[in-house]
């Protein structure tokens, strides 16, 4: 109640419910994504009673990250929590996938946890409170997909960055930890059918 949270990619999906579930707990949710429908997902939990606001963020770029956390400061005087939900999956072959394809996976999946993270940790510290969460995968750490190597690696990249900055701010009064979800039937993993060869029926049955 009363902490300041921020969700990327927070306008569907995964950060959709993490930035509702922090609501309905009272947090106050600055809503971020590179979609101009994260406004409307925003409003969508006002109406709901909770407290939120929104951004058109895109995560890749570091000084659109660092003026969203500047005005988000400004406004509420602290950050308590960061979710790095924000991420981008391609599927491709990998002989097949183009070096533009393959940096985008990991300019979103991991550079934006990166820069998200490193936005808002100084004044963690100086607060001595933090909580950052890293939504990390199945993929990668646990299990692997044909199809998707540099996702794979970007989220076996969090999972590691996620254990090595938390041992070093424990004493500092923040955690640092990571979940990791296999395939939940959102808007992200729909078009990941075909890739399955599979109608969106059976997707979703398969998923569910």
């Amino acid at each position: 109640r009363n902490k300041v949270a921020i969700v990327t990619g927070a306008a569907q999906g995964i950060g959709k419910g993490i930035a509702r579930a922090l609501g309905r707990e009272g947090a106050v949710v600055g809503l971020w994504d590179i979609a101009d429908h994260v406004h409307d997902t925003a409003e969508e939990l006002k109406d709901s009673g909770s407290k939120a606001c929104s951004y058109t963020v895109n995560v890749s770029d570091i000084d659109q990250v660092d003026e969203a956390v500047h005005q988000m400061s400004d406004r509420f005087e602290k950050i308590d929590i960061l979710v790095n939900n924000a991420g981008v999956a391609l599927f491709s072959p990998f002989v097949e996938m183009t070096i533009e394809d393959r940096n985008r996976v990991f300019n979103v999946n991991f550079n934006g946890m990166w820069n998200c993270t490193r936005a808002v940790m100084p004044g963690m510290l100086i607060r001595r409170y933090g909580k950052i969460v890293n939504i990390s995968s199945v993929t990668g750490p646990r299990v692997a997909t044909p199809g998707l190597t540099a996702y794979s690696a970007t989220k076996g990249a969090i999972s590691a960055f996620t254990r090595a900055l938390a041992l070093e701010v424990a004493g500092c009064g923040i955690t640092v930890n990571a979940i990791l979800p296999g395939f939940i039937d959102t808007p992200l993993t729909k078009p990941m059918a075909d890739d399955f060869q599979m109608d969106q029926r059976a997707f979703s049955e398969w998923l569910g």
